[in-house]
């Protein structure tokens, strides 16, 4: 910014190509609107059209959804910043590990407005290996919990109510995920050990549970994109979110490294998959010695119980099988 002087600073990836319209198409958004201080845009990767980077979900529900509320946020790269806007906010904001999330974050406090186009303007890469794709979305989960702890949306001044839902919304997810989907990984061995009949009637359970469950299954693959890679690496890669809300908590800053993209995706990871492999087996040795051992019998309880495990195990798969190299 001190080697320029342009009305508008143009954020690119070194790794993106990006369209030659790019500036024509999106720097018109601007006029006649002083407070609008950022444009975005979606992001594009050239991975396989399953590849959960594509981000279906965020980026065709939940970022729009933001964008009523002008609470859309940057999403690092093929966004267009107003200079004035970011020289009244004293530059790039780099109280977190990387820049966008709360850079955004300070913009909305300071009641300027933002766009979201649905539209991809660049075409980068996506982390294929396991341990970059841990690296990344470990890092995006940590920005987003040192937000909501230590400069939190509740308190926050110049944000509207829907502002600070949306990203109290962006925190939730991750907690859910790190906790929530730990829980629920757990509960069914931990319940069959313990011999606790959580649920009181296994035999009307299913019947009431089974369709709720499966109307939500089919509700986020539909927003995905027809596949389940969104859904299921947001809950596969808990062991990750579990580690940033930890470090989230911690007063030390983590330092920020670059996302390694050259790694494809035949890049063994076995030891990143132990805690996944740790709760399958755990999951499924807990039913076969209940069955086996115990009751000697596949009783209702254990049907249940079996369900949930093999859910888990549906979750964890996708994980399971890059860390493998399945593919």
């Amino acid at each position: 910014m001190e080697n320029s002087n342009g009305e508008f600073i143009l954020v690119l990836d070194s790794d993106q190509i990006a369209e030659p319209n790019i500036a024509k198409d999106l720097i018109g958004y601007f006029e006649g609107d002083h407070k609008l201080a950022m444009v975005t845009t979606r992001q594009s990767f050239m991975v396989p059209d399953e590849d959960f980077n594509h981000d279906i979900l965020f980026y065709e529900h939940m970022q729009p959804g933001k964008n009523a509320d002008n609470a859309a946020m940057s999403c690092g790269s093929g966004v267009f910043y107003r200079r004035a806007a970011i020289m009244d906010i004293e530059g790039f904001q780099t109280w977190n590990v990387v820049e966008d999330l709360y850079t955004s974050y300070v913009l909305h406090s300071k009641q300027y407005k933002t766009l979201y186009i649905n539209k991809p303007y660049t075409i980068g890469t996506a982390p294929q290996d396991l341990s970059n794709i841990y690296k990344q979305r470990g890092t995006w989960a940590l920005d987003t919990l040192r937000i909501f702890f230590k400069k939190s949306p509740l308190f926050r001044r110049g944000l509207s109510f829907r502002q600070r839902m949306h990203y109290i919304e962006l925190s939730w997810a991750y907690i859910v995920s790190a906790v929530g989907i730990t829980i629920l990984f757990l509960l069914p061995p931990v319940t069959l050990i313990a011999n606790s009949h959580i649920i009181k009637n296994e035999i009307w359970y299913p019947l009431f549970r089974g369709p709720s469950l499966l109307a939500i299954i089919l509700f986020y693959y539909f927003l995905s994109g027809r596949n389940f890679s969104t859904s299921s690496f947001w809950a596969g890669l808990s062991p990750v979110y579990l580690k940033a809300l930890v470090l989230s908590l911690l007063p030390l800053k983590t330092k920020y490294k670059v996302t390694s993209k050259l790694a494809g995706p035949n890049k063994r990871d076995i030891s990143l998959i132990l805690p996944h492999m740790a709760l399958v087996v755990f999951g499924l040795g807990t039913v076969i010695w209940r069955i086996f051992f115990v009751d000697h019998a596949f009783t209702a309880f254990v049907q249940i119980n079996t369900i949930w495990v093999v859910l888990m195990m549906f979750w964890v798969y996708p994980i399971i099988k890059k860390g493998l190299v399945l593919e």
